[in-house]
């Protein structure tokens, strides 16, 4: 979970909170004006949006789904950069 969600991947264009689904656009954002916390319910954890499915989730329903289908010993073959993560433009 320590991966950075990388910017540069044209399939991914937002960020949705993994508490209440908000989306975030990542243009919106930078280094000097970071996204530290969903300003709706205020988590600090995010799943990557993208209207590829092997990039991303398109919403927060999706996630929960998938991972609640895996089984255990599958769970560590899963992407890394599929799993919530704090914000990319944390320190």
């Amino acid at each position: 979970m320590e991966s950075e969600i990388d910017k540069s991947d044209k399939g991914l264009k937002e960020l949705i909170c993994y508490c209440c689904g908000e989306k975030y656009s990542l243009k919106n954002f930078s280094k000097e004006d970071p996204l530290e916390v969903c300003g709706e319910c205020g988590a600090e954890y995010f799943i990557p949006y993208s209207e590829n499915y092997l990039k991303g989730y398109t919403c927060l329903e999706e996630y929960s789904l998938l991972v609640n289908l895996l089984s255990e010993r599958l769970r560590p073959a899963f992407p890394s950069r599929l799993y919530h993560q704090l914000s990319p433009f944390r320190i």
